[in-house]
């Protein structure tokens, strides 16, 4: 007889709204945005600690946690959400009023118009250009379907373009709404709500206890934040600790958890000790809340400001934490704004340093890890990026040596043939 048990998913329940089941007996819960699920593998798991590392001119990392904090709000979970000062509830997005505004949120600016009347224009250019070829061939090569005076469009072409258009874009004659729902890269679909970032939570889904907001603020204020969150997941239902043992049956999302630290360790929480201490003291509460967040059926977001932090303990965080993401700031004189058709509408990088992996040995690598940061007028967008230019520009001067102290001294001059000529 083989001893050999079935693990379930950690506190799986087809009652719990707003979780799905993942890989390696994992249980998923969104982080409110569909494209920050795709990059995580589908959706944050239970027990996994996020921590998002973002510089001094990136905002980006409050976003992503009003994004993690509003959809625990919408599917009925307790949202403990900590910071410097007070957070204010009212501050989180509110629910987007139809999936179409996100369709249409995806657009270009410049591409906003009706496609009949985008298609006819570039037929009107189309024809302005075969004009000008011929006038400067001359009158006798214009042929009479392009002499001026003629119609410009023929509502037929335009007709059967527009057609054509909206049947390689999926759309069917239905309300010219899609099809297909969208899907990411594995085949999972999007489940996360849309959010409109323009508007305020509703009062409707504020009436409930099950968001609370803290602020911690002085010497202490790790302390008293390691305090709170044990006390917070200590309403929590406990997951099942043996593979003997069967998973507790779920009491509703109410007893799953979201935990939400912004600006972990900052000059606003006043700790009123030395950096070095102080970056200790960040790092023991990570592990802390770390240990807390395991023993219960929730998952943490945490930002932090990477200026706070030196090189030695950034690599001890990518080493405690089981996801780890960069954000920066989108510089406008970079080799990535220079490859971008719009670049206007990038507001930030987002680098992904670690994913999730848990009750697993190998740790799943990232399909890409630079991505865009986009605003669409009533959300945040990401999108993959092929091309680093930077990075490239960077690995290419490191290999020629011209970045090193010994190239510096042992190279000859730009223009040697050989390295021992001076």
């Amino acid at each position: 007889m083989s001893s050999f048990v079935r693990k379930g998913a950690f506190g799986a329940s087809p009652a719990d709204l707003g979780t799905r089941a993942g890989l390696h007996s994992q249980t998923l819960i969104s982080t409110g945005l569909a494209d920050f699920d795709r990059i995580l593998g589908g959706g944050l798991p239970l027990g996994a600690v996020l921590v998002l590392l973002e510089d001094a001119y990136s905002p980006h990392g409050s976003t992503l946690l009003r994004y993690f904090a509003a959809e625990g709000v919408v599917c009925g979970h307790r949202v403990h959400w900590a910071g410097a000062t007070m957070p204010e509830p009212k501050s989180l997005p509110s629910l987007a009023k139809s999936r179409s505004q996100s369709q249409q949120d995806d657009q270009e600016p410049g591409n906003q118009e009706d496609p009949k009347l985008r298609i006819a224009w570039q037929y009107r250019r189309y024809i302005k250009r075969q004009h000008d070829v011929a006038d400067q061939q001359g009158p006798s090569h214009v042929p009479p379907s392009r002499r001026r005076g003629s119609p410009d469009v023929p509502s037929s072409a335009a007709d059967m373009t527009s057609a054509s258009s909206n049947i390689s874009r999926g759309v069917g004659s239905a309300g010219g709404q899609t099809t297909t729902k969208p899907t990411s890269s594995s085949g999972m679909r999007d489940w996360s709500h849309q959010f409109d970032l323009t508007r305020p939570v509703d009062e409707c889904h504020l009436q409930n206890d099950h968001l609370t907001c803290q602020g911690y603020r002085g010497s202490d204020a790790l302390d008293r934040l390691v305090e709170g969150v044990q006390e917070f997941t200590g309403t929590l239902e406990q997951p099942a600790q043996s593979l003997n043992t069967k998973p507790n049956i779920s009491r509703g999302p109410h007893s799953i958890g979201r935990l939400a630290i912004e600006g972990l360790a900052c000059a606003s929480w006043q700790l009123g000790m030395d950096s070095q201490h102080a970056m200790d003291d960040a790092l023991r509460a990570v592990l802390q809340i770390k240990a807390l967040v395991r023993a219960a059926k929730c998952a943490a977001c945490i930002s932090i400001p990477a200026g706070v932090l030196q090189d030695s303990a950034l690599v001890r965080l990518q080493h405690m934490c089981d996801a780890v993401v960069v954000l920066e700031a989108f510089r406008e004189d970079s080799g990535i704004a220079r490859l971008l058709s719009d670049a206007n509408s990038c507001c930030g990088l987002l680098r992904v340093r670690r994913l999730p992996a848990l009750n697993t040995l190998s740790r799943p690598l990232p399909s890409a890890e630079l991505y865009l940061l986009r605003h669409r007028r009533r959300r945040l967008a990401i999108e993959q990026l092929q091309v680093d230019p930077d990075a490239e520009a960077a690995e290419a001067e490191r290999a020629s040596g011209k970045s090193s102290a010994a190239g510096l001294l042992c190279a000859g001059p730009p223009a040697a043939a050989n390295i021992l000529d001076f």
